[in-house]
């Protein structure tokens, strides 16, 4: 199946505090710049707020290990 590529690169092949960084960026892109709406609609919260929250940090990470593995 990865025959044709070089090498196939995992989420979880990438150092931790990699991971960590590309999760920030994901929440804060997802926000962009506004105030962040939990799942229930009801509790905003703010962007630093929501890179720190665990349940949006899991989300974000699902989302991102989905798109995973990129081949080169």
């Amino acid at each position: 199946m990865y025959n044709n590529y070089g090498f196939v690169l995992e989420w979880n092949d990438l150092p931790e505090s990699l991971r960590e960084e590309k999760i920030d960026e994901y929440i804060r892109y997802s926000c962009e710049n506004s105030d962040y709406v939990t799942a229930d609609g009801e509790n905003e919260m703010s962007v630093a707020e929501a890179v720190e929250n665990e349940k949006i940090r899991a989300d974000a990470e699902k989302n991102i290990e989905a798109r995973f593995p990129i081949y080169f």
